[in-house]
């Protein structure tokens, strides 16, 4: 959901997610991703964020394919590429 009032996205996780992240990559599956990389997301969830993501902390886009990206703790670091090693 696009906020117009901060300006970003909050992708909001209804279900919980097992386990941590393996390899920083994310799918989202049966649609293609609206945001381009350097765009500025933060996370939310009615349960469980998968660790170490925190909700409400701006995280930005590293886009890998339609369905695929990373994310990296600020902008400049999205833009070169530096995506957040989760490990």
């Amino acid at each position: 959901m696009f906020e117009t009032s901060t300006n970003r996205t909050r992708i909001n996780v209804v279900e919980p997610v097992a386990g941590s992240l393996c390899d920083g990559l994310i799918g989202l599956f049966g649609f293609e991703l609206p945001w381009e990389t350097g765009d500025e997301i933060v996370l939310s969830s009615t349960k469980f964020l998968p660790a170490p993501l925190r909700p409400d902390v701006p995280y930005y886009i590293i886009k890998l394919t339609g369905q695929t990206f990373k994310l990296a703790e600020s902008r400049n670091n999205a833009l070169t590429n530096r995506y957040r090693d989760w490990e």
